[in-house]
């Protein structure tokens, strides 16, 4: 028996929104019934079953498994398996799952973003969208200060300036292969005059 062809991708999904994960194939053999699993902490990979949260269905591109109101638990890694002209297929799908939030802060004053990364997880990793809505990764220096204590992960800006106004990533990748990510809308706080 040949060796099984895999695909792989990754898929971001915000909290409580629903998410798609797809398996494309194109031939599935009407017979087939394409598997879902899960892995869990220990690397192994169990099944998924239809349920008030996981909604399977195929078609002819493929198989669709929608979960319902994400949340952080449903971070992680998935495969649907299927059979297409007798051949096995593994298409291997991440998840991470992005918990948006806002904070303002005034032009010429310190501001600091935090995400949770207890334990167990690997650093951090912070990010800023580019204007082509990529993500450059943020690094240490003079202007950014990023510490990882009991408290969480932090990223401290310093003298906040307009050219700090954006989107801001920490993706915490935790041992268990959970990725969250934690996205940080930072505006310039807006005055008002009260006169």
């Amino acid at each position: 028996m040949s060796k099984p062809k895999v695909g792989e991708e990754t898929v971001e999904a915000e909290v409580d929104k629903d998410a798609e994960l797809k398996c494309p194939c194109i031939r599935l053999q009407s017979e087939s019934q394409p598997i879902w699993e899960k892995r869990d902490q220990n690397g192994t990979y169990n099944r998924i079953n239809n349920d008030s949260r996981f909604e399977i269905s195929k078609d002819n591109k493929g198989s669709v498994m929608k979960i319902r109101k994400i949340t952080s638990k449903d971070s992680g890694k998935y495969q649907c398996i299927f059979y297409e002209d007798g051949e096995k297929t593994i298409h291997k799908i991440t998840l991470k799952v992005v918990i948006f939030k806002s904070v303002e802060a005034k032009l010429g004053n310190d501001v600091e973003l935090k995400c949770d990364c207890g334990p167990p997880s690997s650093n951090p990793i912070w990010k800023k969208q580019a204007e082509d809505e990529t993500y450059d990764s943020i690094s240490d220096d003079l202007r950014f200060q990023i510490t990882t204590n009991y408290e969480g992960c932090m990223m401290k800006i310093l003298k906040f300036s307009l050219e700090d106004v954006g989107t801001y990533r920490c993706e915490v990748q935790h041992k268990d292969g959970k990725i969250i990510i934690y996205e940080t809308l930072l505006k310039e706080t807006e005055l008002y005059d009260r006169s």
